[in-house]
């Protein structure tokens, strides 16, 4: 399997993941999304938020795009919120598409959050790490969202790569 076949199976469980996730969380009552969980972030709602943003961010980085606002995320209803969400997830597989392995070691310039706030002239590396460090930030993400649904009394979907290989 090349390298970009490979990139392209991970944007395949990355959608599928999303989408398994997202039905659990419409159904959400907004008083259960808002409810204080014992985490990195206050509720789900807030954790939710900031997984698209961030998804957002490193979607504009691969593409050289500067970086997204925070508020029209934090503006979004809830079910904006997660349809928001599939599409991005959807935009991952559509980039995922055309990916060669020739693509993926290309040299990406980026700046982070902090950088902007410093004279730090920011990064450069490989496609291929930053399209890692996406599905990874979500991945890491998404226990913390089983963890906090966990808290709420409620069980979450199974959302491991196993379970993908599986369905």
């Amino acid at each position: 399997m090349t390298l970009a076949a490979h990139y392209r199976r991970l944007f395949d469980y990355h959608l599928w993941r999303v989408e398994q996730g997202c039905p659990q969380l419409a159904a959400m009552s907004p008083a259960l999304l808002d409810e204080p969980v014992h985490g990195s972030f206050a509720s789900v709602r807030a954790l939710i938020q900031h997984v698209v943003w961030v998804d957002r961010l490193w979607q504009a980085r691969v593409q050289l795009q500067p970086n997204p606002p925070i508020a029209p995320v934090e503006a979004l209803s809830w079910g904006e919120l997660l349809a928001t969400w599939q599409s991005q997830a959807q935009g991952w597989q559509r980039l995922a598409a055309d990916l060669t392995d020739a693509r993926l070691a290309e040299r990406i310039p980026y700046r982070s959050a902090a950088s902007y706030m410093t004279e730090h002239p920011g990064f450069e590396h490989p496609l291929s790490d930053l399209l890692f460090q996406a599905q990874d930030h979500t991945g890491y993400h998404l226990g913390q969202l089983a963890h906090a649904l966990r808290q709420l009394g409620l069980k979450p979907a199974s959302l491991g790569y196993a379970a993908w290989l599986w369905r």
